[in-house]
């Protein structure tokens, strides 16, 4: 049992690491049994659902690392499943994985119609992956399903980078009007963001001209001040 929770800790302390530096998570060791074997994935999947959140993220990581399909299926049940906690950890996981398979996990989330907890972890882990969310969003913009293209429109709006916006153009020609109109949305936020960028260049510049024209000011009071000072000793003598 020590060995084990030994093994839990190392991999939460690899896991937050891979976190705080935006990295995927991987494991530095792994969960095994007290007869030194590793958990079988009946085992891990009794984790997951259990109440301890090290042992969680430790299996969550040793199913990342892993990698094989029957990993993949233990993750992708346990991010499916309505009434659990890590689901989040779990939609990271998938979405390094990569596989068809554990991208089809995060598909069926982006489907729901409604705000769900699974698909608001699928949302938030593709913005946080950042670029290597990209061909994945891309994907979906060509989804056959609706609803899914339509969910990636505000993923991407959430992440709101131009690379990220500029997949948008693949959205304003959807054949749906919602998914269209979404994107077209976006866009023009886009372009009016812009413009008041342009316009706080403008004041920025304005204001560094009325700040030299001040220190021009400045420095003729200035001077005149010395020069009357001088006239004033001069009158005196």
């Amino acid at each position: 049992m020590k060995k084990l929770l030994l093994g839990a800790l190392l991999l939460l302390n690899s896991m937050l690491l891979g976190c705080a530096t935006g990295q995927s998570i991987v494991p530095t060791a792994t969960l095994v049994s007290p007869t030194d074997q590793p958990l079988t994935y009946d085992a891990l999947r009794k984790i997951l659902h259990g109440g301890d959140e090290a042992a969680r993220l430790g299996a969550i990581a040793q199913l990342q690392q892993d990698a094989s399909p029957d990993a993949v299926t233990v993750l992708g049940e346990f991010f499916m499943d309505a009434n659990v906690t890590g689901r989040l950890e779990a939609a990271r996981a998938l979405l390094a994985i990569n596989t068809p398979q554990a991208q089809n996990y995060i598909r069926s989330a982006m489907s729901d119609k409604q705000l769900t907890a699974r698909r608001q972890a699928a949302m938030q882990a593709l913005e946080a992956s950042g670029e290597q969310a990209y061909p994945l969003l891309r994907k979906f913009l060509r989804d056959e399903n609706e609803t899914v293209r339509l969910n990636t429109v505000q993923v991407i709006q959430f992440i709101g980078t131009a690379q990220a916006r500029a997949l948008l153009q693949i959205a304003v020609n959807d054949s749906s009007p919602a998914v269209r109109q979404a994107a077209i949305e976006e866009t023009r936020c886009e372009k009016r963001e812009r413009r008041c960028e342009k316009r706080e260049t403008r004041c920025e510049k304005r204001e560094t001209r009325c700040e030299k024209r001040e220190t021009r000011c400045e420095k003729r009071e200035t001077r005149n001040e010395m020069r009357y000072a001088i006239g004033d000793g001069r009158n005196a003598d």
